[in-house]
């Protein structure tokens, strides 16, 4: 028997008799997915397009794969238009357009809010305070920020942002003398990267005192956050390139290099601080008094080991920069656009800072917020800019969230989008109109309008550094309107300012050509 087996052929298994194996089960677990999501998932009875619970391929195709990219935001108001208020945008997601729930999905004292891990994938500083996705592990790192970013600390250090507004002016006054046309976006990054670094970092960028404001420094923001959609899809490539020797990144991308150069040096510093502080510890400040550098913070605050090391210090630092540059540069930005279209706006505003002024002197921050005029200016400059283009994704671990007669299953990844309560025009009509007398006639008749100012968030998760943010935006807008008069280069408000793609931060086309002006007269 044994010799006849023997003489029986084998079938060996062939490469694709393998192929084959492999591409049935794999069509299996597919289909198998597709009948899980559609049918059986806790999402499965939410409105919404069946290709979004099928697969993220859905979002994929809006962010990355169209012309111009980023569209997957502005696609969810057409999803909204068609299936309702609440929807499930993904496999896994919950999106709600109604203002009055934003309340609900940030949460408030005695409700655990954690951040979805999906949200952080183009953050690529995991150690920073934004890419805490534990409801803790956030409190824990935020709290030994606040020190730095209080209303009571940013005010005791005005002086600070006021020298920095100053040297923005005579660099104006600079241009308005060589009639040299200035781009606003550029020089208000200058500013805010000048205030965040030497605030933070006691180590300033001084882009403010290099020729046309550093514009090199504004081209590495627009390439980092061109690159959002792909990284936040895709993170793998953002993980591969920055793995690669320098050379090599020059080689494939020559735009990233400034922005690896960037990590770099950020690095070095919290290196150096580090080593420093391990030789000869400095004192714990007290609660009164703000350590020297957002590293020191880090170092001398109760954190454990583990939350002070050299990346993650030096991760919170790249996030600050990126976070505190480019988005209060696009608010006043857009500030004093609109302003300079409207030139009876622009001249009252004028008068009304004229009056609070002693001399040449900027008012303080104080002064300026004082000003109903000036406080509704940069009200409406902050709602009709909404820098932040990206949705906050929280969850509940704790407890189920509910929308009217929807009920949220515990532990789903919930989002809204900041612009759908920004423009809501039952809230804000006529909301892409810039109108601050809006702001004066809600406080006028007792109404809170600045509940639904949700630019910088709210609750737990909001901007930390939103006091600095109004600093910034009050002195360098009221110092502009006060000594000049612009005109407007070739600009376009369409083409130039208005957001067109979700890349984080609002994008512009591609096709921008920034706010362009010259100066057309100093004000003695």
């Amino acid at each position: 028997m044994s010799s006849l087996l023997s003489t029986l052929p084998l079938h060996q298994p062939t490469l694709p008799n393998i192929l084959l194996s492999l591409l049935t089960a794999l069509t299996l677990y597919l289909l198998t997915l597709a009948l899980y999501r559609l049918y059986l998932h806790p999402l499965s009875r939410f409105p919404g397009p069946t290709l979004a619970a099928l697969t993220y391929l859905y979002e994929i195709h809006h962010d990355v794969f169209t012309t111009p990219n980023g569209q997957f935001a502005t696609h969810l108001n057409t999803l909204h238009a068609r299936y309702g208020p609440i929807i499930r945008c993904s496999p896994d997601e919950i999106h709600v357009q109604d203002s009055a729930w934003f309340d609900t999905l940030i949460g408030g004292p005695g409700h655990v809010r954690d951040k979805w891990a999906k949200a952080n994938r183009a953050n690529g500083s995991p150690g920073s305070l934004a890419s805490a996705t534990g409801h803790e592990l956030h409190r824990m790192r935020r709290g030994a920020l606040n020190p730095f970013f209080s209303k009571r600390t940013v005010d005791q250090l005005e002086t600070s942002i006021r020298a920095k507004t100053e040297k923005l002016c005579a660099k104006i006054a600079e241009y308005a003398r060589e009639e040299k046309v200035v781009e606003l976006g550029t020089a208000f990054t200058a500013l805010t990267l000048d205030v965040i670094t030497e605030y933070c970092y006691d180590k300033c960028q001084n882009c403010l005192d290099e020729e046309d404001f550093a514009p090199r420094w504004k081209a590495l923001m627009m390439q980092l956050f061109e690159s959002t959609p792909v990284a936040k899809h895709f993170p793998i490539v953002a993980q591969t390139l920055a793995s690669l020797p320098r050379f090599v990144v020059k080689y494939l991308n020559p735009g990233f290099v400034p922005f690896f150069e960037a990590q770099d040096l950020i690095q070095d510093q919290a290196r150096q601080i580090w080593l420093a502080e391990q030789k000869n510890p400095s004192k714990p400040t007290s609660e009164d008094e703000r350590p020297k550098t957002i590293f020191h913070g880090i170092l001398n605050s109760n954190l454990p080991p583990q939350e002070k090391s050299m990346q993650r210090m030096a991760d919170e630092a790249f996030v600050l920069i990126v976070a505190g540059g480019e988005t209060t540069a696009r608010v006043a930005t857009v500030i004093l656009a609109n302003l300079l279209q409207n030139p009876t706006l622009y001249q009252r505003l004028r008068k009304e800072i004229a009056n609070v002024m002693s001399g040449p002197e900027l008012p303080s921050t104080r002064q300026l917020e004082d000003i109903p005029l000036m406080r509704a200016v940069v009200q409406e400059g902050i709602r009709i800019a909404a820098p932040v283009t990206s949705r906050p994704m929280l969850i509940a671990p704790n407890e189920e969230m509910r929308y009217k007669e929807w009920v949220i299953p515990r532990s789903t990844p919930t989002s809204m989008t900041l612009q759908s309560v920004l423009f809501d025009p039952e809230i804000f009509p006529s909301p892409h109109t810039f109108d601050p007398e809006r702001w004066i006639r809600a406080a006028e008749e007792g109404k809170r309008l600045d509940r639904f100012l949700v630019t910088f968030s709210k609750g737990t998760r909001m901007c930390i550094g939103t006091n600095v943010a109004y600093a910034e935006m009050y002195l360098a807008v009221a110092a502009l309107v006060a000594r000049f008069d612009f005109e407007f280069v070739d600009f376009d408000m369409k083409r130039d300012l208005e957001v067109t793609r979700d890349t984080f931060v609002g994008m512009p086309s591609k096709e921008s050509r920034g706010v362009r002006v010259k100066v057309s007269s100093v004000v003695k």
